[in-house]
């Protein structure tokens, strides 16, 4: 494994959002789709925003694009502190991703339902 240091929090954001379009890139290449998984919390809102934003936004097809969670807060879609609304407002609202190919969690619903349902 490869450490990499950089000088600032935007180099990590810009390294980070050419690392994502250079694995879509293999990966439609190879097998027609990408699968993307994203993080809560409020430390990756800089990179989705950057990935929705010129030029990144359209060096990725995003029609070939699957969008999945590896966590969720346990509340609704709509509420402030949803791993799913930061995505959508930074990222997913400003790309032309279909909602066939957002794959969320129903924080709204019990956990353990919505962990079964997601599996």
């Amino acid at each position: 494994m490869k450490t990499v240091v950089l000088p600032s929090r935007e180099a990590v954001t810009t390294a980070a959002a050419d690392a994502i379009v250079a694995a879509a890139a293999t990966a439609i290449a190879a097998r027609g789709r990408f699968s993307l998984v994203l993080s809560g919390g409020s430390t990756p809102r800089a990179l989705y925003a950057l990935l929705a934003s010129p030029p990144y936004a359209s060096r990725v097809d995003w029609s070939r694009t699957d969008v999945f969670w590896g966590d969720e807060r346990c509340v609704p879609p709509d509420q402030t502190d949803s791993n799913f609304r930061m995505a959508r407002e930074a990222l997913l609202d400003h790309v032309p991703l279909g909602a066939d190919r957002v794959h969320r969690v129903a924080g709204e619903r019990p956990p353990a339902e919505a962990a079964a349902q997601y599996q």
